[in-house]
């Protein structure tokens, strides 16, 4: 399996009849299993490129609120807790999948849907980050490099992604922050490989017309969905925190996967 051929895949599926957006909640997040949070302040993203392709413009100015983001992506322990509720179904199974796996319970939950991963955010009480928190997060509150930790190019010292082989030679992906070198300087891991992450917004082929707010991006064409950075089927140039590519909403993959953001701590 190659990340090159792998890229062909991501609108793969019908994005189906449009989705309803369950309302927001209010409550504080719970904590499943082995969930930190990492609060960042208030601030400014230019999100997409200044000087990109058409996908990653134009270019405009956000203001973003404090909000906290969980630091790693979310588990396959930490989605099986919904589960075990009976507020979230299981995700897929099979050879690439983690899940019904018993040594995969701290690698990042694949697999799942963005129904599915929105499932388990309202469960938690939480929500998915919108695009522009997302990429305020993974480009270090607004920084312009090409990746979370710099303009160092990415190697298997920083993240899990397609070099000398998927997975890193493993084909497969990692226990959550196995590349600590990866992170961005706030603390967040994986926001490159392992899994590419699902964010709340509908998906846009340009920034044109898109929120002067932080809010997803609601309204769109067929209620295909935003799908940021790249995981362990990625190689390089489809892996940085500027790619951004569309997934129908009941489309499940297993380069697939989430974090969680919500609200600043009071």
């Amino acid at each position: 399996m190659s990340g090159a051929l792998f890229g062909t895949l991501w609108l793969a599926g019908c994005a189906g009849p449009p989705v309803e957006e369950p309302p927001e909640t209010e409550a504080p997040p719970l904590a499943p299993p082995g969930v930190e949070w990492v609060e960042l302040p208030a601030g400014e993203l230019r999100a997409g490129a200044w000087e990109g392709d058409e996908p990653k413009s134009p270019a405009h100015r956000v203001a973003i609120r404090a909000l906290r983001v969980t630091r790693t992506e979310v588990t396959v322990a930490q989605y099986g807790a919904c589960v075990e509720d009976g507020a979230c179904t299981p995700p897929e199974t099979g050879r690439y999948c983690n899940w019904g796996r018993p040594d995969r319970d701290n690698h990042p939950v694949n697999c799942v849907t963005w129904l599915q991963a929105r499932q388990m955010a309202s469960w938690t009480g939480a929500r998915l980050p919108s695009e522009v928190e997302w990429e305020y997060a993974a480009r270090s509150l607004g920084s312009t490099a090409s990746w979370p930790w710099g303009e160092t190019p990415v190697t298997c010292e920083r993240a899990v992604f397609d070099e000398g082989g998927d997975g890193c030679g493993e084909d497969r992906t990692w226990p959550v922050c196995s590349r600590p070198e990866g992170a961005t300087p706030q603390g967040l891991c994986d926001v490159v490989g392992n899994v590419a992450e699902l964010v709340a917004d509908q998906w846009h082929a340009s920034h044109e017309g898109a929120p002067a707010s932080a809010k997803a991006w609601s309204s769109g064409p067929g209620g295909t969905r935003v799908l940021r950075a790249g995981g362990w089927l990625s190689d390089a140039a489809g892996s940085g925190v500027l790619v951004r590519r569309g997934i129908a909403p009941r489309f499940q993959h297993f380069n697939v996967g989430f974090r969680l953001a919500a609200e600043a701590t009071p």
